[in-house]
């Protein structure tokens, strides 16, 4: 049983750290405001979205696109004016270990006195596996007490991770795939490229696949041509493409007048160089097709189709006909590779309709063309009408067979030849070298758009568009959605509802405010015990606890499993930090450190007196020194310390000074 006493005054003056405001965070972050005069710093770079409105108490409708950090914080002080809160909006990874999150401001968030964390603790409700991993590896270094936490639908979990008591989070390696696993250089789980562009065997292959043409239509390339466009004159963007496109291929440029447009030779060299270099033929065919009205919209739409869901499957036909046999004589169109079928544009089909209206409305938008108003009060009733006037006397593109090379297996990297290269995303040449057909031809549609003054304001008004999966005036969803079916039917697969469609694109977790309720709860039962127990504000009980720390803490703290859906709830002791016994005797855990006192003039201080100053200290042979990705010093064992040789051997890791 809890002492009052003991956890009235501890409680008071507890200090935390959350990093994150998200599910299960949220009633969390509601629950410390209740305590007498809690001391907070919490972090969350992501904005207030409609979906966390249904689980996360302190959002309202009139919150959306707010910081969640800041309004969390308006609302937690309302409740409990006398709360210290410390908001923030950066990201606990390891881009800020340097400049925000550095040792010293964890330290002081969590109230800590030399190697001591008094009543200071670290939330962690993170929706990433790669940032629990770092911010438990923090923790560790630092001796922090760290409660980790986090739902998944009807599951949750909390785990209590003690300095110098319990194994860290890290002490335990699953297999992350299947939840939010992701490198620190922000890769995450990946489909193989061969599954993504041509062999889809799962619906969701289709939606990662529509996805991707979002951002690559909508997103990448209007940036990498507004970068192209304003780096070369941001007050005339066209002007400078113009002259140096039309003086690679040896035209004069258009004399409006040449004093004002005249540039240094050697200057001129340096940009035509510095164009060679950036524009790609990709790029250039992506200037070159931009509309200027909507009917220009809903015809580039069609044609998209076309590629899409027709040339595409006659590609894969050309490259394998449906009697191609491996080299071990299997049919190569075996499952899982399901065998695409071309699709027939029908303006009619409601699934075609949504996929040309959708892509023509986000065109639109990134050109800032101004939509009918039919569409724009929703008042087409009849689609097809609309579509087959706007298509009248249009010509989708003939199929002509591709030279590009399609990736078969998952471990391929894929590779294109030179003229693959120039007809996809190669760069154009060097200012020097002959130009080719495909150059020429890029070079060639770049002019002929810079001049057209339509053409010119359409590219000027080019902008990029964001995913946005919770406003659903937007045809974000709906393209998506229409792209995915359409491509799963190509490929003889299910199609998903939208509502499912909207879920995995936009990466949205699953989240119930019952399970974010009882994981928070159970996290702050926790927390009472930590301080209650181990932590006082009076010095002079310090030495009179430590005694029955390994004792009293850990028998007491509880990790926590649960399933609502059962329903049941698991409680288990965690499990101590494991000690691994060196050959002099000597024990150590993750959370022991090795102190080597050094001299105040550190220029007369040796690599070799380090040495010798550890062996001194630590009564071990050191084998090995080592900072980051620099070997520091390797020593290459006599056979009369061959008993050390093998003990470090059977060792997974090693013990790096």
């Amino acid at each position: 049983q809890l002492k009052e006493d003991c956890a009235t005054s501890t409680v008071e003056t507890a200090r935390a750290s959350i990093s994150s405001t998200d599910q299960p965070a949220a009633p969390l972050f509601q629950s410390t405001v209740d305590f007498p005069h809690p001391c907070l710093t919490i972090t969350d770079p992501d904005h207030i979205e409609k979906s966390n409105l249904n689980r996360q108490f302190l959002f309202r409708s009139a919150h959306i696109g707010r910081s969640k950090s800041l309004v969390a914080a308006e609302a937690a002080r309302a409740i409990n004016p006398a709360m210290v809160i410390r908001p923030m909006e950066q990201k606990v990874w390891p881009v800020n270990e340097k400049t925000v999150f550095t040792d010293t401001f964890l330290l002081h968030s969590t109230g800590s006195v030399g190697d001591r964390c008094t009543n200071g603790v670290v939330f962690a409700a993170l929706d990433c596996v790669s940032s629990r991993r770092y911010l438990d590896t923090r923790c560790v270094a630092l001796r922090l007490p760290l409660y980790e936490s986090g739902t998944l639908g009807t599951k949750g979990h909390v785990q209590v991770v003690l300095p110098g008591l319990t194994e860290s989070y890290n002490s335990q390696r699953d297999d992350d795939s299947g939840f939010g696993g992701a490198s620190l250089d922000g890769g995450g789980q990946s489909i193989p490229y061969c599954t993504l562009k041509s062999f889809p065997t799962l619906p969701v292959h289709c939606i990662e696949w529509a996805k991707e043409k979002f951002a690559s239509q909508f997103t990448l390339k209007p940036e990498k041509l507004s970068q192209l466009l304003t780096a070369l004159d941001r007050n005339e963007p066209g002007r400078q493409l113009l002259e140096l496109a039309t003086h690679l291929i040896g035209f004069s440029a258009e004399s409006q007048n040449s004093s004002e447009i005249q540039v240094d030779s050697a200057e001129r060299h340096t940009k035509a160089n510095w164009l060679c270099s950036h524009l790609t033929a990709n790029l250039a065919r992506f200037l070159a097709s931009r509309p200027v009205d909507w009917v220009g919209c809903v015809q580039l739409a069609r044609d998209k189709f076309e590629r899409y869901f027709n040339h595409k499957a006659r590609h894969l036909l050309r490259a394998f006909p449906p009697d191609t046999k491996t080299a071990d004589g299997t049919l190569f169109w075996l499952l899982p590779k399901r065998q695409p079928n071309p699709i027939l544009f029908n303006p009619g089909n409601t699934l075609h309709q949504q996929f040309v209206l959708s892509y023509a409305r986000l065109l639109a938008d990134q050109l800032r063309i101004p939509l009918p108003e039919c569409i724009v009060n929703r008042e087409l009733t009849d689609v097809q009408t609309h579509l087959e006037a706007c298509l009248i006397g249009h010509n989708p593109p003939v199929f002509v067979p591709s030279l590009k090379r399609v990736v078969v297996e998952d471990s391929e990297i894929p590779s294109m030849s030179r003229s693959e290269l120039d007809k996809g995303d190669g760069n154009v040449a060097t200012a020097g070298s002959n130009l080719d057909e495909f150059v020429l031809q890029a070079l060639q549609m770049s002019i002929a758009t810079l001049r057209d003054p339509k053409k010119l304001k359409s590219v000027y008004s080019c902008h990029a568009i964001e995913f946005e999966k919770d406003n659903d005036r937007l045809p974000h969803v709906d393209f998506i959605a229409a792209a995915a079916n359409l491509r799963a039917v190509m490929y003889g697969l299910q199609q998903t509802p939208r509502h499912e469609v909207r879920r995995i694109a936009g990466r949205i977790v699953p989240a119930i405010a019952t399970t974010t309720a009882a994981v928070a709860g159970l996290v702050c039962i926790e927390l009472l015990k930590h301080v209650a127990y181990c932590r006082t504000s009076d010095p002079g009980v310090e030495a009179k606890k430590d005694a029955v720390v390994n004792t009293t803490e850990i028998e007491h703290a509880r990790n926590a499993f649960l399933n609502l859906a059962l329903p049941v709830i698991l409680l288990s002791e965690p499990a101590p930090c494991v000690r691994t016994k060196l050959p002099s005797g000597a024990e150590f855990t993750l959370w022991d450190r090795w102190v080597i006192p050094v001299p105040a003039n550190l220029d007369n201080y040796l690599l070799s007196d380090l040495i010798c100053d550890i062996k001194a200290v630590i009564a071990i042979s050191l084998f090995l020194i080592k900072s980051v990705r620099v070997h520091r010093h390797a020593a290459i064992p006599s056979v009369k310390n061959s008993a050390d040789l093998d003990w470090l051997k059977r060792q997974e890791t090693h013990v790096l000074a």
